[in-house]
Parts: C-alpha cells; structure tokens; sequence
C-alpha cells in the first residue's frame, strides 16, 4: 500500500475517534465507554497499515482531544490507558507464558488507573465525594472492580480482534484497496 493511503486511512481514523471523543460529554457514560470504542479503531489500522501508523494516529488523536474535549477527564482516560492499550495489547499478545503476560497487562493497566486517579483528583481537581459512596471512600474498590472488567475488556478485545482477521478484514481490504 501507498504511503498517501496509509496517510488517508490514519487520517480518518483519528478523525473518527477524536470526533467520538468530542461528543463523549452527550453520552451519561462516555467517560468511561467511549474512549474504549474509539480505541477499537486502531485494530484496523494495527491489521492494514501497521503498527507505526496507529501509534501515530493515537498521538494526533491524544492531542487533539485533549484540545477539544470539553471532558477533561474522557481525553486523560484515552491518553493514559484506552487509547494506546490495543496496540500495545498486539505486542504483548506475543509473551509466551500466559501467566507472564497477564501479570505485565495487569501492571500496565494499575498504573495506569491511578495514574487517571491521582490526575483526576489533583489537576482536573474532581472532588473527593465523586469517589464516595454512602460516606466510604472507595477508590480501592473501584480499582479491583476496575481489575475484573479489565481482565474482561482485554479477552473481549481478543475476541473482536479475531472476529475482524475471520471477517471484517476481507471487507475494510476491498473497501481501501
């Protein structure tokens, strides 16, 4: 494929996601749930143009968002952890031992969350009671909940990644060809 191609194809794909991004703030969860679906694009740019591209597109889309995002906090969440997480989860798909592999995912995603936690409360300067429920401060709980559905997001991920090589690929292939 041309480079000029590959130029449109990320192009465009950066532009849907940080279009979805902008309108994060009209979705009750778009905090949360959209910057995971706007990640799912880079598995197409991952699969027909390559690694280099979707890393590229992730920091336009990164920087950008953070520029026109009026939800601060959605940008920090694609940027720090939902963005970049289905690139990096091809890499690391290639560790051999599972129990390695999981253990590093795990790492990546803690440090991430409070990382998100820690610019949430500190610089985006979100109160404290948005952590609090019936008077318990709950930021730990949150992370080990957080863990279990990470641990589903990421076989999830696994799943639609196979579903577009089995599928979609064929379609987006005659479509950019």
């Amino acid at each position: 494929m041309k480079q000029n191609k590959k130029l449109i194809i990320s192009s465009m794909v950066a532009a849907l996601a940080l279009f979805l991004m902008i309108i994060a703030g009209l979705i009750p969860i778009g905090t949360y749930a959209v910057p995971v679906v706007a990640s799912l694009l880079y598995i197409v740019l991952i699969k027909e143009v390559g690694y280099g591209w979707a890393i590229m597109a992730y920091a336009v889309t990164a920087i950008m968002s953070l520029i026109l995002c009026a939800d601060k906090e959605t940008a920090i969440n694609f940027i720090l952890f939902f963005g970049y997480y289905p690139i990096l989860k091809m890499l690391l798909e290639k560790i051999k031992p599972l129990v390695l592999r999981i253990i590093i995912k795990l790492i990546i995603f803690n440090v991430a969350m409070i990382a998100i936690f820690y610019i949430a409360t500190f610089i985006l300067m979100i109160p404290a009671s948005a952590y609090t429920v019936f008077g318990l401060y709950i930021p730990w709980i949150i992370l080990a909940v957080g863990n279990v559905v990470f641990i589903i997001y990421d076989y999830a991920l696994t799943g639609l990644t196979a579903q577009y090589d089995r599928y979609w690929s064929k379609i987006v292939g005659k479509i950019i060809k």
